[in-house]
């Protein structure tokens, strides 16, 4: 008596239906005798991701808030998943040094909502609200929306939406301070799971009111798990200090590290600072520069968002513990080869292999490890556009 177990994919998005509520299976032999049980099998929906970006634009084009000026919002996005985003629902939160212009939101283009059409700002009459108690608008957007709830974007379907604000005056010192403005958007999957993204715009000078002269400050991705923030001034007075901070939200930072400043100079120096985002959960991060005198006097530089590349966005490796195999189970973002690696604790490379992932759901079985002594290690899959790592024990 034996046993086979085979995989199938069934077909393009795996052939499978929302509302479906069964599935024709067919199996044979050529000359064995066969007795069928049960037949158990799960089935993983395809998913939506919905992206958003958001743009600022002032009247005078000069890239700096001013008392009064009108300032110009796009936000655009599209569903890029592979699955219907359902409940679409846009929230943005205006921040207080700005004032709606009533009557100002357009959209431009949205699937399911009729080209260049203007929209009213009152509550549950059409897909936009604006809830003036707290300075936010709700954009209910895809096919069926209407003035209650969201509606639904298929893959490649997208949006583009405008309106206005005005910039308060400021009162005295007439110094307008940065506007930074974030906005979300949320959808459901067809198995019910959320889908979110934010998007961030950003009105001020580059170089903000540091009392040095900053020339660029700029973050980047070096891999999965790390932000490498770096700058350069050419000029600094009394400084002491740089505080690197950093929010997932774009309104509270909190200090992830520090770097000595300079002093006074006129020479062009440079900085940097590794930032480890790995328990960052959000699809972006922000950061910004507390500079700090040595009389203690603070100031801030620009805030920087930055999106995170979601390399695996699921990885789990069974059984765990092991005895002398481990199946590694992840969804990966693109077609592309990989390697496995199985390192001890003090980060000895034990085993290696090369793998081909595809863009979606992997199954990949490491046979290799019966002549490992129990203990932790760790699993690591690394490609190109960086790595995922998990821990698991021998028994």
């Amino acid at each position: 008596m034996g046993i086979d177990i085979d995989q199938f994919y069934a077909g393009s998005g795996y052939g499978i239906h929302p509302g479906d509520n069964s599935v024709s299976l067919e199996f044979g032999t050529e000359k064995d005798q066969y007795f069928p049980g049960l037949f158990t099998f799960q089935i993983k929906t395809n998913d939506p991701t919905v992206v958003i970006d958001k743009l600022v634009q002032d009247a005078n084009n000069n890239h700096v808030a001013e008392a009064n000026e009108v300032l110009t919002y796009t936000l655009k996005g599209k569903n890029i998943g592979q699955g219907n985003a359902n409940f679409c629902v846009i929230t943005d939160t205006l921040p207080k040094s700005v004032t709606y212009v009533p009557g100002s939101v357009k959209f431009i283009a949205c699937a399911g909502i009729e080209s260049n059409k203007t929209l009213t700002d009152n509550s549950y009459d059409d897909q936009v609200d604006y809830i003036s108690a707290q300075n936010v608008l709700v954009f209910r957007i895809g096919h069926g929306a209407n003035d209650s709830e969201g509606g639904v974007l298929a893959t490649d379907e997208s949006f583009e939406i405008e309106f206005e604000v005005t910039v308060n005056d400021p009162g005295n010192n007439g110094y307008v301070p940065p506007i930074i403005n974030v906005v979300r958007i949320t959808a459901l999957s067809d198995a019910g799971l959320k889908s979110t993204d934010d998007a961030t715009a950003i009105l001020e000078p580059l170089g903000g009111p540091l009392p040095v002269t900053l020339k660029n400050f700029l973050a980047t991705l070096s891999s999965s798990n790390l932000t490498k923030l770096t700058w350069t001034t050419t000029m600094e007075i009394n400084c002491k200090k740089y505080e690197i901070e950093r929010s997932v939200d774009g309104r509270i930072f909190t200090l992830a590290g520090t770097v000595d400043g300079s002093g006074n100079t006129s020479i062009e120096h440079s900085y940097f600072f590794n930032d480890d985002i790995g328990a960052v959960k959000n699809n972006t991060v922000y950061y910004r520069l507390k500079q700090l005198d040595f009389d203690g006097r603070a100031s801030y530089s620009k805030v920087l968002s930055l999106r995170l590349k979601i390399i695996a966005n699921s990885f789990t490796v069974s059984p765990n513990p092991f005895s002398s195999y481990v199946n590694i189970n992840l969804d990966w973002n693109k077609n592309e080869t990989a390697n496995v690696k199985v390192l001890s604790m003090n980060g000895k490379e034990l085993v290696s292999k090369n793998i081909q992932l595809i863009k979606g759901t992997n199954y990949v079985s490491v046979n290799e490890l019966s002549p490992l002594p129990s203990g932790m290690y760790i699993i690591q899959v690394n490609s190109n556009e960086g790595g995922v790592i998990k821990q698991v024990t021998k028994q």
